[in-house]
């Protein structure tokens, strides 16, 4: 420092303490320590205030310059203290080492012109200060209108209570929270921590920052601590939102394989986690679906992402689809449920297709059709000589007729055939000469159908006599299936008399096959049941072991009277078989049946069941069975078909006037498993109480068939063409039919199912025969011959 600087500082110190060149007042005076108290484990800043905190200008002898004896000195205790400055004549600044003794202790300051001491002047309190540390924990993201907490961690590493705690959280960025609830301040313990939370709600999409200023009081020394501080970062996102759309195969659907998919996009901004397709609904399809669910483990949908989701369908009966699915999931941030749903639309169309035209090449008229061992067969030929056999799905037709192949009864009831053996044909009307008749002088086809009797599978065929002298001894059963096919004779003789004409039913229940036989004699109709299956050759059936004669005519008389034998002057007919609930139904032109139990075997097992007498049935007004007793149609018949469907019984009947559909419910009556009169009730009838369903050409039903899901009704309409509708109802009226499209039987327009007359009206009228037909994967069609009566059938495959 220059002469000249040192001359100017001791001006201005002079100056400064009011130019004391003639000495101070007195020796330096502490009086007070701040702050008061320190900690024996830290270093304290303080500050000593008194008096006479002087300073002593000083002239160098050596030189010219000067300088001023600002030189103090203090301790506390006796501890000398650390970095003494004097601020000015009032204030010392000082630094208190660690490790003085805990308690109160004087306060001795030395200057220049002495020293001073303040008694008590400072406590040294015990341990550590009070020191916060600091932590902020937010979540990483959150959605508009989620509370979020926000958390504050804060830790006292002193020795003393720290007061006051109370966190500052400060929010900047594009989004914005707003305060829901702020945390309260709390007393912070030595050595403890305290975890802050306050509410808020995210409002405004967008990056927030975080910072959080944390202040308290030290308990110990009164004074404010300095402040603790942490950051953070949010991103608060528009909430996840699902969309969802369906999508069907473009075009028609057949009836088979199709696939459903949803997919599902997430229009937020936040993830969608646990997204997963609920089970395809129904949404009022009149065509029948199944489906299986796409196996799916749940899936994260960031925002904007898509994902797809496919049912395996199967479309199993025609008409429209309406489908409808929804997906789940959850908002990532704040787990709310999240769901979309969407529908779409298609149709099944139904399609009849024609699988033959005159099948044999031979001209028939008639035919029966029968599923049987995995295929569908035909027949018998217009000779009764083969059966045309093809696949489930009515493909695949055999290039030729299976043969037939008859064994000769040669013991007993020896067959009348002249041979040659073994026998080709089950005969056919005018057959000529004898050995072109059946094996036992059949001169007409009587019934083709299959049933499921002593554990296995049969091919039942039989034929009829067309002469006036009946006689008909024989029915014939197959498990084969090669050509040709090998048949085994059962021989009835030891029940039928010589009056038995033809073979019009057939039926398995109960481990048993029941089997119907038109008759003119005094015993008539005939019902059988075959309890033996017979074997290769044949069966020469003995009564009461192989078959029970079932007494029907007696049944019948007993039940119906003298109106049974007055309205079967010439031929009776066990028109249909079923069963329901372990009772046996037997219908007839009088009515019906029903066994008592399970097992019947006389005439004393079973009662009367007709519908009770009322406008709607009128027992006299049942067709008369024809003269005839081959090749019978359903239109010859009064009760042609019986079946159970959904715990009920349904029969169609042809009167005089047109036909009827009936349902009995066995529960509702005094028998709460057989039907009584009271139980049935007449269908889809209209004001003259017959089913037509909108058509006053319709003369007859000649098919009823039923699906898991719906039930057939087949009408012979020789103006229109034959119709075919269905119903799902179990008591359906004439609106719950539907046909062509899916249109309402009754409408103006409304034509069956295919159109009318599956598109020729002229030629297909009237039904022979029908068949519901179940494929190895279990797809189900509709067979069924068809014709006029007057030129050859055609054979008919409609999708259910």
């Amino acid at each position: 420092m220059t002469r000249t600087e040192h001359t100017y500082l001791g001006i201005a110190l002079a100056a400064a303490l009011g130019c004391q060149a003639a000495g101070p007042s007195g020796p330096p005076r502490p009086t007070e320590v701040v702050p008061p108290q320190g900690y024996e484990g830290a270093e304290t800043l303080v500050e000593i205030l008194g008096s006479d905190f002087h300073v002593r200008a000083v002239q160098q002898t050596d030189s010219s310059d000067s300088s001023v004896d600002a030189g103090y000195r203090a301790s506390i205790g006796g501890v000398a203290l650390q970095d003494v400055v004097w601020v000015d004549k009032t204030k010392l600044r000082a630094r208190v080492p660690r490790g003085l003794p805990v308690g109160r202790h004087d306060v001795t300051v030395e200057g220049p012109f002495g020293g001073g001491s303040a008694p008590g002047a400072y406590e040294v309190l015990a341990g550590a200060p009070p020191s916060l540390t600091v932590s902020l924990t937010a979540p990483r993201s959150v959605s508009v209108g989620q509370e979020v907490v926000i958390g504050v961690t804060v830790k006292n590493a002193g020795a003393s209570i720290v007061q006051g705690v109370r966190p500052e959280i400060g929010i900047t960025g594009a989004g914005s929270l707003a305060l829901v609830a702020g945390a309260t301040p709390q007393d912070l313990a030595p050595g403890t921590s305290h975890l802050f939370a306050s509410s808020f709600r995210a409002e405004q999409p967008g990056d927030v920052s975080l910072s959080v200023t944390v202040t308290g009081t030290d308990s110990g020394t009164g004074e404010p601590l300095p402040s603790a501080s942490a950051a953070g970062h949010l991103l608060i996102e528009r909430p996840a939102a699902l969309t969802a759309s369906l999508t069907l195969p473009e075009g028609p659907i057949p009836v088979g394989e199709f696939p459903v998919t949803i997919t599902v996009t997430n229009t937020g901004e936040a993830t969608a986690v646990g997204v997963l397709p609920a089970a395809l609904a129904d949404g009022g399809s009149t065509a029948v679906f199944s489906s299986v669910a796409p196996p799916a483990q749940p899936m994260p949908l960031a925002s904007g992402a898509s994902i797809a989701f496919t049912w395996s369908c199967r479309a199993v009966v025609s008409g429209s689809l309406t489908l409808t699915a929804s997906v789940s999931g959850y908002d990532a941030n704040d787990g709310r449920a999240l769901t979309a749903i969407a529908s779409a639309s298609g149709s099944v169309p139904h399609t009849a297709a024609i699988i033959a035209e005159d099948p044999f090449a031979d001209g028939s008229k008639f035919a029966f059709v029968a599923p049987y061992r995995g295929a569908v067969y035909v027949g018998p030929s217009g000779e009764g000589t083969g059966i045309l056999r093809m696949q489930p799905d009515g493909t695949a037709p055999e290039s030729q007729p299976i043969a037939l192949s008859f064994p000769r009864d040669s013991s007993g009831n020896v067959m009348s055939s002249s041979g040659p053996w073994p026998h080709a044909s089950i005969g056919f009307y005018g057959c000529a000469p004898a050995a072109k008749c059946g094996p036992n002088g059949e001169s007409g086809r009587g019934l083709l159908t299959s049933v499921s009797f002593a554990g296995d599978e049969w091919l039942v065929l039989g034929g009829a006599k067309s002469g006036s002298s009946g006689d008909l001894d024989y029915v014939y059963l197959s498990r084969a299936s090669a050509s040709p096919l090998e048949f085994s004779y059962v021989d009835v003789s030891d029940i039928h008399q010589a009056s038995t004409r033809g073979f019009s039913a057939a039926h398995a229940a109960g481990g048993r096959l029941y089997l119907g036989f038109p008759d003119n004699g005094g015993e008539r109709p005939f019902g059988v049941a075959l309890l033996t299956a017979p074997p290769t050759p044949g069966l020469d059936a003995v009564k009461g072991r192989d078959t029970l004669d079932l007494g029907l005519h007696d049944a019948f008389v007993t039940a119906y009277g003298d109106t049974f034998t007055k309205s079967n002057d010439n031929v009776a007919i066990v028109d249909a078989i079923a069963d329901l609930g372990e009772r046996v139904y037997f219908f007839n032109d009088v009515g019906c049946l029903v066994s008592k139990s399970s097992t019947p075997a006389r005439k004393e097992d079973f009662r009367g069941c007709s519908p009770a007498a009322a406008a709607g049935y009128v027992r006299s007004e049942s067709v008369a069975p024809p003269a005839r007793q081959h090749d019978l149609e359903p239109r010859d018949k009064a009760w042609p078909r019986a079946l159970a469907w959904n715990g009920r019984l349904y029969a169609i009947r042809n009167t005089t006037t047109g036909p009827q559909l009936w349902s009995c419910d066995p529960a509702g009556g005094a028998d709460p498993v057989a039907c009584d009169p009271g139980d049935w009730t007449l269908l889809a009838a209209d004001a003259a109480y017959r089913t037509k369903l909108g058509s006053d050409t319709v003369g007859s039903a000649s098919m009823l068939l039923a699906t898991a899901t719906h039930l057939y009704l087949g009408l012979d309409d020789d103006i229109r063409g034959l119709r075919v509708f269905r119903t799902r109802a179990e008591l359906p009226g004439i609106s719950d039919f539907t046909g062509r499209d899916g249109c309402v039987a009754g409408t103006e327009g409304c034509e069956g199912l295919g159109g009318d007359g599956l598109g020729d009206a002229a030629y297909l009228t009237r039904v022979f025969d029908a068949k519901v037909v179940t494929g190895p994967n279990g797809h189900v069609d509709l067979f069924l011959t068809a014709g006029n009566g007057s030129s050859p059938f055609r054979l008919i495959r409609m999708d259910p």
